[in-house]
């Protein structure tokens, strides 16, 4: 019974290909541009999530429970909620021994003035230790020469380096106020210079070494600490992070545990709003979905209507003439996500391929390379939602087939 309703519903499409078609290819083109748009919201979150959580960020942050996450790159702190060196060894025991760890790293945060004698300017830094290098920064864009590996050097943004009119290998001094409340120097060496293509960030960022900037300020003690996990999944991520503040509340640790989606605001605010973009997309071509396969199926109804009498005259049911305008809606949506599905992995590899830039983001100066990468979960869920709007869209028009009276129907004709 369900074969022949098929072969039904398919006769019936290929008899109106125009109006078929139609509404095909406008099921397709959207499905297709929809899962491009999935894909390229994929590659984005991928490309900062993966550089983020390996750099500033972390998979989880570990902060004083009187201290709140910074949500941005450059935060002012103060000293009196710092992290004791025995409280760090106490989360690196405990951390150390979970499946999902892989590095953690002590923090410092540290603001103040960068100079020579003709020019000097505020800066937000971080401090690192070396082995971080390795370990955390490798994809930080330096663009002329290294990261810090000795100390008394420095990294420093493009734009703190424009504006002090330095380059690598120069020197400047850096003045801070140390956790007693005088203000301390120490001669620095820049080593490298960075460029994020954020002229606020690349105008303020610096970096320096933690055992540098801890004899500096005349402290042991830590801002924050960093914890690199060897799985980016999301589920880990807050699975370790509830482990720790039990930990944390068992052990009587005056801590607590952030993830990056947390600490790592703005970054994640973008990519809400692509999510947010796709979700209007969704519901505008899905209500043009609704209308075009509608439209199509009551205009095939009313050229067909003489033909549906028949079929109910010879002894069909009300039911099964129902059945038959339900599959071919969703036959119609079902064909143009099949083909689409099948030609998403080519178009995203070809647009790959071909290298595309986007406009730089608001107070940014660096080109956004374009990538897709195949969002085959999302882009079901997409299908399966084209798939009811499919079936919502046929309904009406079903209805008024079963609702047609036999006799009429040989009177239209």
């Amino acid at each position: 019974m369900i074969i022949k309703l098929l072969k039904l519903s398919i006769r019936s499409i290929l008899r109106d290909r125009r109006r078929s078609l139609l509404t095909f290819l406008i099921t397709f083109f959207s499905f297709v541009i929809l899962g491009l748009y999935l894909g390229n919201i994929k590659a984005f979150e991928y490309m900062y999530k993966k550089g983020s959580t390996r750099g500033d960020y972390g998979h989880i942050q570990v902060l004083n429970e009187k201290s709140k996450p910074a949500g941005e790159l450059l935060d002012s702190k103060t000293y009196d909620t710092m992290i004791t060196v025995e409280q760090f060894k106490k989360v690196k025991n405990f951390i150390s021994t979970n499946e999902y760890f892989e590095y953690i790293t002590p923090r410092l945060d540290i603001t103040g003035i960068v100079g020579t004698t003709k020019a000097s300017k505020f800066f937000s830094g971080n401090t690192v230790e070396v082995k971080d290098a390795i370990n955390l920064y490798s994809f930080l864009p330096i663009v002329r020469g290294e990261f810090v590996s000795s100390e008394g050097e420095i990294v420093i943004g493009s734009k703190i380096a424009e504006a002090l009119g330095v380059d690598v290998g120069d020197e400047v001094l850096l003045m801070i106020t140390s956790v007693r409340g005088s203000l301390e120097a120490m001669n620095a060496k820049i080593v490298g210079i960075y460029q994020l293509g954020s002229d606020y960030i690349d105008s303020l960022k610096m970096y320096a070494l933690l055992s540098d900037m801890t004899n500096l300020i005349m402290t042991n003690a830590f801002s924050k600490i960093l914890i690199i996990l060897n799985n980016d999944e999301d589920e880990v991520m807050y699975k370790v992070q509830e482990q720790l503040n039990d930990f944390f509340q068992k052990e009587g640790l005056p801590l607590k545990a952030y993830t990056y989606y947390d600490t790592a605001v703005f970054l994640n605010q973008v990519i809400s709003s692509m999510k947010g973009n796709f979700q209007v997309g969704l519901v505008i071509l899905s209500i043009v979905i609704f209308f075009a396969l509608m439209n199509t199926l009551y205009m095939s109804i009313t050229d067909r209507v003489n033909e549906f009498s028949t079929m109910r005259t010879i002894g069909m049911s009300r039911s099964t003439v129902f059945s038959i305008i339900i599959l071919e809606g969703l036959e119609i949506v079902l064909i143009a996500v099949s083909i689409g599905l099948s030609v998403l992995p080519l178009l995203c590899e070809g647009i790959n391929n071909l290298n595309i830039k986007l406009p730089p983001l608001p107070g940014s100066n660096q080109e956004i390379p374009f990538y897709i990468f195949f969002d085959l979960k999302n882009t079901l869920y997409t299908g399966i939602v084209f798939l009811v709007i499919g079936f919502l869209g046929s309904i009406l028009p079903a209805i008024s087939v079963t609702k047609l009276e036999i006799v009429r129907g040989f009177e239209r004709d």
